[in-house]
């Protein structure tokens, strides 16, 4: 394709190039109109967005944005809020919270942040119902480790290996839709010492069973 002002002020605004690629095409046409041509390393740029807003590239995001319903665009927002927390995908996280109902990502940025394994399992533990409800008694497990545990606030500190095998209430619930996690999240509170809460994963609990 031939570079010339036209060719490059009908890349202006396209939706298929990022924010940094629209400023790009905006700063290049001014230069291209003020110089009548445009640098080596400028027109590799070029080529790039031209493929990207090639007419098959259109097509098939056209067709992505068909399939782009309702139940998609309640993944992404509850991926975006998952990953919110742990510093990935930042911009596109960003983008999806401040206006899931009109923001579209992309094919290739719905895979990378929603149809990898860690995504997965956000999205299974936002369907499946808690083990255990509030008030409900469970015993830690003897193979939890410090990281698998964090204090509450206003809990008396502890150490984890005080907490190994003991008989805890459930006193709180964390929302798998509104504080997404891989696993399901409780608070619980030793029933030896009500002082001393932390939240961890229900699969760090088992059944409550009186020793004997």
């Amino acid at each position: 394709m031939e570079i010339n002002q036209t060719t490059i002020d009908s890349l202006k605004g396209n939706s298929l190039l990022s924010q940094w690629e629209k400023d790009f095409i905006e700063s290049v046409s001014d230069f291209f109109s003020k110089k009548g041509r445009v640098s080596a390393a400028q027109e590799r740029v070029l080529i790039r967005c031209f493929d990207k807003c090639s007419p098959q590239k259109q097509k098939e995001s056209d067709e992505w944005a068909a399939k782009y319903d309702a139940e998609k665009r309640k993944i992404a927002l509850l991926c975006a809020r998952y990953y919110e927390n742990l510093g990935y995908f930042r911009n596109l996280c960003s983008a999806v919270i401040k206006d899931p109902d009109n923001f579209m990502l992309t094919e290739e940025q719905w895979t990378k942040m929603c149809q990898n394994t860690y995504a997965q399992r956000v999205i299974e533990n936002s369907k499946t119902p808690f083990q255990f409800e509030l008030g409900d008694l469970a015993r830690v497990r003897q193979t939890i480790n410090q990281g698998h545990l964090t204090p509450a606030v206003g809990s008396e500190p502890f150490y984890y290996s005080k907490v190994k095998g003991q008989a805890v209430i459930i006193i709180d619930r964390k929302d798998p839709i509104e504080k997404p996690e891989q696993y399901k999240v409780v608070r619980c509170s030793l029933i030896a010492n009500s002082a001393i809460s932390f939240w961890c994963e229900e699969r760090k609990l088992k059944n409550f069973k009186s020793k004997k």
